[in-house]
């Protein structure tokens, strides 16, 4: 209950709209994923249709994004984007300030679905991609600590 009051008063701090987000519904517990930076700035402004784990998820619905404290190693981040597209693609997506944030929720996205043979440019062969749909990015970023696996807060 705590880490929600918390919540609610970062958010009031940092974007309103992501406060009226999170007081929809009461105390109604939120869920959310942390993702690596650049791959959750991909999710919101450059296209990336599915997250690729190891696990399955029986969860559909909104998904708060949380940008990870620690960003994926550069270098190896640049070649899966150059393998799914060209370098200049690749480069613009590492350049975008945006993928600088850290250690915050950074916006919304709608799981819809979780497919083994994905044919979207994002996926990766042996893992599920999970579909996601409609990226709503945050105006101001909220800060919040991450946690592995679907949390909630």
């Amino acid at each position: 209950m705590r880490d929600v009051r918390n919540m609610r008063r970062d958010a009031r701090r940092y974007d309103m709209d992501a406060c009226a987000r999170c007081s929809q519904g009461g105390a109604q517990m939120k869920t959310a994923l942390t993702i690596r930076q650049p791959w959750v700035s991909a999710i919101l402004y450059h296209g990336k249709d599915v997250e690729c784990r190891t696990w399955d998820t029986s969860y559909r619905g909104t998904i708060y994004l949380h940008a990870a404290a620690t960003p994926h190693p550069y270098q190896d981040a640049l070649e899966r984007l150059t393998h799914a597209f060209d370098a200049t693609a690749a480069r613009a997506i590492m350049s975008d300030a945006r993928t600088d944030v850290r250690g915050a929720i950074v916006g919304t996205v709608r799981l819809t679905d979780v497919r083994r043979d994905s044919v979207s440019p994002w996926s990766v062969g042996g893992m599920l991609s999970w579909v996601l749909t409609h990226p709503r990015p945050f105006t101001h970023p909220v800060p919040m600590r991450g946690r592995l696996g679907l949390w909630s807060f």
